[in-house]
């Protein structure tokens, strides 16, 4: 998880954790993983990550297997959802059971609707879903 005031690598302080020592305390500390940022440091800093978070034990496993924008168009919603549950149930779902992970966290509400089910019958309670980090929420 990526919070303000963490370290980016796991949610975590970066002096308490000692992983990373990449403390965020603005959207400035993000830019290694920006547009903006030329694509191969883009893609050394989105390796780097994930070798940390593999150290750590965790896995990084995409709900939808496919990727569906043509030309930059994205599909309607019905698609979109469709694709998600025909990936969660015919592939991810039998992945992250083999895996047998003792907690998950599923990000994206969508991604959450299609899965918390399955993922109830795998790991129980174990499991939280949080919103992207892009997502429209109520300020309530």
């Amino acid at each position: 998880m990526i919070r303000h005031g963490s370290c980016c690598c796991d949610g975590r302080r970066a002096s308490a954790a000692g992983l990373c020592g990449k403390e965020v305390s603005a959207k400035e500390d993000f830019s290694p993983f920006l547009t903006k940022t030329p694509f191969p440091q883009r893609l050394e800093s989105k390796i780097s990550l994930l070798q940390t978070l593999k150290r750590m034990g965790v896995w990084l496993v995409d709900t939808r297997i496919v990727a569906l924008y043509q030309k930059g168009a994205k599909p309607d919603r019905i698609r979109l959802a469709r694709a998600l549950e025909c990936s969660w149930q015919c592939y991810t779902y039998v992945i992250v059971g083999q895996c047998a992970p003792a907690y998950v966290i599923c990000v994206g509400k969508g991604v959450g609707d299609i899965a918390s089910g399955g993922l109830r019958r795998l790991v129980g309670d174990k499991y939280r879903v949080l919103p992207q980090r892009n997502a429209r929420l109520p300020s309530t």
